[in-house]
């Protein structure tokens, strides 16, 4: 899946809030606090529901461009990219990519029929989530 926004708010906002977060989630989920720096290559376990667990490995965080992460669950393991752009005025275009490969076809079958099912639901989550970060910075303007 992929979804392109343009957000009111400028690149440098945008990727730090999606990093304060990720760096949150790392101190709760490890207990380590680290520098932002060093997320690239970081890797972590994480707790997904109630019994599950995830290994997340963070792909790229080049600071006010790209932030990237795949998480391995079972046998498939998911990626997510935000890549931003700022505009001349002071807008950012976001490019949100999330995909899911499987070690087994059928699997990979069944999470494109879900995609297509529950795409649309996802993609107003992202828009609502990127424009919730535009309100935010500009309340504390």
């Amino acid at each position: 899946m992929e979804l392109e926004r343009t957000v009111n708010a400028p690149a440098s906002y945008i990727y730090q809030t999606i990093i304060d977060s990720v760096l949150y989630d790392i101190k709760q989920e490890t207990g380590n606090s680290i520098a932002p720096g060093a997320l690239t290559g970081y890797e972590y376990q994480k707790k997904m529901g109630k019994n599950g667990h995830g290994r997340v490995k963070i792909t790229k965080a080049d600071k006010n461009r790209a932030y990237a992460f795949q998480t391995r669950i079972g046998r498939g393991t998911y990626y997510v990219e935000y890549a931003l752009q700022e505009t001349q005025d002071d807008q950012t275009k976001v490019t949100y990519t999330e995909n899911t490969l499987y070690d087994d076809k059928s699997r990979e079958l069944n999470q494109m029929l879900m995609m297509m099912l529950l795409g649309r639901r996802r993609k107003r989550r992202i828009k609502y989530m990127l424009d919730t970060m535009a309100s935010q910075y500009h309340a504390a303007e």
